[in-house]
């Protein structure tokens, strides 16, 4: 018998303001980017971790009403309390990955870098004035696309193998 390695887990930290609308958007605009994250991850495995600041004082049904079914039902949940110093969200997200999701591959959309260490390639960073667009959204593509890096194993029945005979 062959073993397989299974795909890691993978997770996206979701701000919302300057990611899914422009921070100055007009007040019919609010969410007017949901379509797009939703397109972008339609054919991809990735549960949303909720990271906008919205969660400290929304209420959970508020919190994942806007983004409507298809990127609602792939949140699993949002970041804890509030962290102080340099780079916060980041802090936020390692604390998260720490209690609930250790060695599972990441990404953030966010716009707001400095809260992050420079050069942190986990981040996409979004244009607060435009809100996601194509460059984030490709970079969230092309990760998703990525072969996963692997984890674990799971069986791989031989019988269906196929023959490294010439």
């Amino acid at each position: 018998m062959y073993w397989t390695l299974a795909p890691m887990r993978r997770l996206l930290f979701l701000d919302y303001d300057g990611v899914l609308w422009p921070t100055r958007a007009p007040g019919d605009f609010t969410f007017g980017c949901v379509s797009r994250l939703a397109a972008t991850l339609r054919s991809h495995e990735c549960d949303i971790v909720v990271s906008s600041s919205w969660r400290f004082h929304r209420d959970w049904d508020d919190l994942l009403r806007p983004l409507g079914q298809e990127l609602g039902s792939r949140v699993v949940g949002a970041t804890g309390g509030p962290c102080y110093g340099r780079w916060p969200r980041y802090q936020e997200i390692q604390a998260y990955m720490r209690a609930h999701a250790p060695g599972a591959d990441w990404r953030a959309l966010d716009d707001s870098q400095h809260e992050f260490p420079p050069g942190c390639l986990e981040l996409f960073v979004c244009n607060p004035n435009v809100g996601v667009d194509e460059r984030p959204l490709q970079q969230l593509h092309a990760w998703l696309g990525a072969v996963a890096p692997e984890m674990g194993a799971a069986p791989y029945d031989t019988r269906h193998a196929p023959s490294l005979k010439g």
